[in-house]
Formats: structure tokens, C-alpha cells, sequence
């Protein structure tokens, strides 16, 4: 490992910790040398990530991004742990029920932009602070190839994951001077439980088609693909990069959407 891509001495939050792609990314940035800081909802999830590690560096606490009070609770955390936030992989997210928009209750609708849209707007106001006395950090929000383009009977879903991209861009924009990178992740299908969910909830004709020919791997997206990504980023190996919304999608999705 590089000394540039070592994390060791910093300190990351990663929201959604106890899903596929926040379990992975929480191991990358903790193999890296980072003190991780995992936050999930799900008590039971955070339990089985504990298990499958030394615990030695990284600190699992029960949160809810959509409450402010909570998002201070476990920041507050990490700083009294460490004495400094460096990376924040906002990447808690759901995807709510699958079905058109004449018959999508508002109750989950507003319950999907409460956590994946909300959640990340919170976790950057409160590291923002501490990022910029600093003088340095990065924060990577969890976008989607749906916030680039459509897709029928997940309104909620696409419209939070387009919010997604537009925070990060007005984040990047005023924290450019700050010495903080925000940049975004718009990952493909990804292997696991919410792909699988989607899918099962969709019609035959609804149902995602690969486009993007010959360019368009038969597999889906690997957790820990968008895991060394973020890990990446986290590290300052693109340091210059700002504002940018990095497709991991294997060309699925038209590079003019």
C-alpha cells in the first residue's frame, strides 16, 4: 500500500454500515488503517459486521440519518473518539416499495427522501465544521445510475437518488475553498439484498434491461467494486477531483445521460 492510499491516523463515518455495499466499504477503509466509525439502524447488522472483524479501530453505533439529533449524536461520537472526522461515505439508503406513481403511498415517499435524501444532507452539515478547521477532508455521497436516468415504478427511489447528485454538486461548490472534496458514487445493479428487492417487486415488463451492448457485463456491480472506489477517494489518490459523480456501472448507462 501506497503511503498516498494509506487511511491510517484518520478517522471515516459510514452511514448504512450494516448493508452490502456499507459492510464493504467499512472493511476497505478499515483495511486501508482508517478508525471506522459504522452507523446503521439495525442493531443486528452492526452485530454480524463486529463479527466478522478484530474490532480493533472501529467503533458500531445505532443511527437514524433522517434525525438530526441522532446524525449529531454519532458525529459527536467520532470526534470524542478521535479528536477528528476525515471521511464521511454517506451511504445510507432504501429503496421503497416498487409501483407506479398513481398508486405510490406518500407515507413511503417521503419516507425514502427522509433517509436517502435528508440523511445525506444532514451528515455533510455536521462534519462540515469539523472538515474545514481541519483544512481537509472528503465526503462521498451514494448516488445511483437511477440519478442519471429513469425507471418505471421507482419514483421515490430515482427522484432521491437525482437529489443526491444535485446536493453533492451544491456541497462541492462551497466547499472547494475549504480544503474538502465531495463527490459522488453512481453505482450500476449491485449484487445483494436491494437489487434482489427491486427486482422481485418489478413486472416482467418493467424489469431493468441490460442496455449498453457489446460494453454491458452479463454480472452485476460487486459490493466491494464500489467499496475500493470510495476507499480511493477516501485516500486522496484523486485529490483534485470535486463535484464529480463517478459511474461504476460497467457502461450501462449512456455516458450522455
Amino acid at each position: 500500500m501506497s503511503k498516498k492510499s494509506s487511511l491510517v491516523g484518520q478517522t471515516a463515518i459510514v452511514t448504512g454500515a450494516g448493508g452490502d455495499i456499507g459492510r464493504a466499504m467499512v472493511q476497505r477503509l478499515h483495511a486501508r488503517g482508517a478508525f471506522v466509525v459504522a452507523v446503521d439502524r439495525d442493531s443486528r447488522a452492526l452485530d454480524k459486521l463486529l463479527g466478522c472483524s478484530d474490532n480493533t479501530d472501529l467503533l458500531a453505533l445505532e443511527g437514524n440519518v433522517s434525525d438530526e439529533e441522532s446524525v449529531r449524536a454519532f458525529t459527536d461520537r467520532a470526534l470524542s473518539e478521535t479528536g477528528r472526522i476525515d471521511i464521511l461515505c454517506n451511504n445510507a439508503g432504501i429503496e421503497g416499495p416498487v409501483a407506479p406513481i398513481s398508486d405510490y403511498p406518500l407515507v413511503d415517499f417521503e419516507r425514502v427522501l427522509e433517509v436517502n435524501v435528508v440523511g445525506v444532507f444532514l451528515g455533510m452539515k455536521h462534519v462540515i465544521h469539523c472538515m474545514a478547521a481541519q483544512g481537509r477532508g472528503s465526503i462521498i455521497n451514494m448516488a445511483s445510475t437511477a440519478g442519471l436516468a429513469g425507471g418505471a415504478n421507482l419514483s421515490a427511489y430515482v427522484a432521491s437518488k437525482h437529489a443526491v447528485i444535485g446536493l453533492t454538486r451544491a456541497a462541492a461548490a462551497e466547499c472547494a475553498k475549504l480544503g474538502i472534496c465531495v463527490n459522488g458514487i453512481a453505482p450500476g445493479r449491485v449484487a445483494g439484498r436491494m437489487i434482489a428487492s427491486i427486482l422481485a417487486g418489478q413486472t416482467p415488463e418493467n424489469r431493468e434491461t441490460r442496455a449498453g451492448g457489446a460494453a454491458a457485463p452479463e454480472r452485476d456491480n460487486s459490493p466491494y467494486e464500489v467499496a475500493e472506489l470510495a476507499a480511493s477517494l477516501a485516500s486522496g489518490e484523486a485529490g483534485y477531483a470535486n463535484g464529480v459523480i463517478y459511474r461504476i456501472d460497467g457502461g450501462i448507462v449512456s455516458e450522455h445521460m
